[in-house]
């Protein structure tokens, strides 16, 4: 694909986009190359995460006021009127939206054969600052002791309560 084509962006979905596909889904962006212009990528990728389309995700499909796809599609027109110039714009802080990236084509060149998921250029703070992944919350060994000692305590006094009844 990247000796036909040039990779103009990656757009990743949520899940359950698609109704009843659970797997990720993503758009890609490609343009056919010309016969002439057979020379290596240069141009770089704009990669966007979108959490909502403009509907939920259920059974139902309601409409909704979130649409991260619709906000994309805008970043992604703007960006193809002059890449390089976004890309500084982006890295300059000029543009600035945590649901967007613009990645070097060597990133994908150096993933071929592995993967192209773009999420995995997100930490793991950004996806949760997006709402698109949950913060695992943690107890120390103290805190977990105290925890366990409130339930055996509220546990006793339930059992109170069903002694009197």
């Amino acid at each position: 694909m990247i000796d036909e084509c040039i990779v103009n962006g990656i757009i990743s979905l949520p899940k359950n986009t698609f109704f009843s596909t659970e797997k990720k889904t993503y758009i890609i962006a490609l343009t056919k190359k010309k016969q002439f212009e057979k020379i290596r990528q240069t141009s770089p990728i704009f990669t966007y995460l979108c959490s909502s389309t403009g509907e939920t995700l259920d059974v139902n499909r309601f409409d909704t006021q979130e649409n991260d796809l619709a906000d994309a599609a805008y970043e992604y027109h703007s960006f193809k009127g002059n890449k390089e110039l976004y890309k500084e714009r982006v890295e300059n802080g000029k543009i600035n939206n945590p649901r967007l990236k613009i990645l070097n084509i060597e990133w994908f060149i150096n993933n071929i054969g592995k993967d192209w998921i773009i999420d995995n250029n997100w930490s793991d703070e950004e996806k949760i600052a997006l709402g698109i992944k949950e913060e695992i919350k943690t107890l120390s060994p103290k805190d977990f002791a105290i925890y366990i000692n409130d339930v055996i305590s509220d546990l006793q006094k339930y059992q109170e309560v069903l002694n009197n009844v």
